[in-house]
């Protein structure tokens, strides 16, 4: 097999472990014969210490680029009763309609968003 990691570095469990889970992912992989090839970025503490943000404009068009090269587009509209009928299952629901919480921009949050399924189908299409 021929794996493709990104590494974030920095979010949650610091750059130290990241390291050590590099290691003993490479060592698996070639024990059993696999490719293992990572693409780096920082986020978290360690990107606030590096350039003063948690989730850097970089950070994001790294993840974004590593998203679109290695997983193909899937046709979410195809799925879109499913996907609804999840989001009303999170335990932040209180009331008609699927709650979410929107990222509007890097660094900034919208806590509490409602939408109806015919918004949900909106969305899909657009994708």
């Amino acid at each position: 097999m021929d794996f493709k990691i990104a590494v974030l570095a920095g979010d949650g469990i610091g750059p130290e472990i990241s390291v050590q889970g590099v290691e003993v992912m490479s060592a698996v992989c070639e024990k059993f014969g696999h490719k293992v090839n990572y693409e780096y970025a920082i986020c978290g503490a360690d990107a606030i210490d590096k350039v003063g943000d948690p989730f850097p404009e970089e950070t994001y068009r790294e993840v974004w680029d590593f998203i679109k090269r290695y997983y193909p587009n899937y046709p979410l509209i195809d799925h879109v009763d499913t996907l609804y009928g999840l989001m009303l299952h999170d335990k932040k629901n209180e009331r008609r309609g699927a709650n979410f919480t929107l990222l509007p921009g890097i660094g900034e949050y919208s806590l509490d968003n409602y939408c109806s399924k015919d918004l949900v189908v909106e969305a899909l299409s657009q994708v």
